[in-house]
């Protein structure tokens, strides 16, 4: 009996997490869409509410030799607000393209 509900949660949760992201983002008539770079994005949206910028080190492991190789990616992260009734968004950046854009909720 405790199986199906712990399914039924998971399908719960994923369905949640799924709603929230989106593929792309509509700024007035503009609509902008992953893949879009920074300066598409501030020409069809506007300037950000807030930027962070952080810059994290990857590894890249070979699956034929074991080699590693670290390659620095720069995350940015612009917040735009949309007023009381909008949702706010999150837009995520690497290395200057839009690759994940997150729902904050109404009025955030």
């Amino acid at each position: 009996m405790i199986q199906p509900i712990i399914l039924v949660m998971a399908l719960v949760l994923i369905s949640v997490s799924l709603a929230s992201a989106s593929s792309s983002l509509r700024c007035g008539r503009a609509l902008v869409s992953l893949g879009a770079d920074k300066i598409e994005v501030k020409q069809k949206c506007g300037e950000p509410a807030s930027r962070d910028s952080r810059e994290v080190l990857k590894v890249l492991r070979s699956t034929t030799d074991r080699s590693e190789t670290h390659i620095a990616v720069f995350i940015e992260v612009w917040t735009y607000h949309f007023g009381p009734r909008g949702l706010g968004k999150q837009l995520h950046f690497q290395n200057g393209k839009l690759t994940d854009i997150q729902s904050l909720g109404y009025g955030k």
